[in-house]
């Protein structure tokens, strides 16, 4: 459900290069994600611990421990780093960059939700996780969609910098934000 940019490789090689350049860090990605709430100012730096939500019926749900929490952290849990910076805010929501420097699974949506603001739309972080249950099950009601206010999730790979895998240059891509997030700030 996040939209913007999937990178491609057209050779093995060129995948395990690029493979090896997300393992490593080297690729910088940025993201906006528009989330419930009014985002502090500024920036935010979010380092942590990813695991399980045991609290969740759904079994793939993650939650978000910062470095500093007091909660055990599960032996599967994975260390994770992601910082953000609000860009706006309008009618209680918020436009959010995120620059995550791991890259993990749910990594954005569960540090958001964790942090007590939810993405838009995201029907396992979101306002309510059962609606994900009710979602895959097909029995989402037209009140249900009112409170997600998208029919995805509000996440978008803007940006992603990375080297050439053949030449070794620095290629940028670039997507703008898709209409329906856009709308979520429109006066209109």
């Amino acid at each position: 459900e996040t939209s913007g940019i999937v990178l491609l490789a057209k050779t093995a090689a060129a995948a395990k290069n690029c493979q090896r350049q997300f393992q490593s860090g080297a690729v910088r990605k940025i993201y906006m994600v528009v989330v419930e709430g009014v985002f502090p100012s500024g920036r935010l730096c979010a380092e942590g611990w990813l695991s399980r939500d045991e609290t969740s019926p759904i079994r793939r749900k993650k939650r978000f421990s910062p470095m500093d929490s007091e909660l055990e952290i599960p032996g599967e849990s994975q260390q994770c780093l992601t910082r953000f910076r609000l860009i706006d805010k309008f009618r209680g929501r918020s436009l959010v960059s995120a620059f995550p420097e791991t890259g993990r699974l749910h990594q954005i949506r569960a540090t958001l939700s964790s942090l007590g603001y939810p993405v838009v739309g995201d029907k396992i972080y979101g306002v309510d996780d059962t609606l994900f249950l009710k979602f895959i099950e097909k029995r989402l009601t037209e009140e249900d969609r009112n409170r997600l206010c998208l029919p995805r999730q509000a996440l978008h790979s803007e940006s992603i910098e990375l080297e050439h895998p053949e030449d070794g240059q620095p290629i940028h891509f670039k997507a703008e934000m898709p209409k329906d997030m856009a709308e979520l700030f429109s006066t209109t």
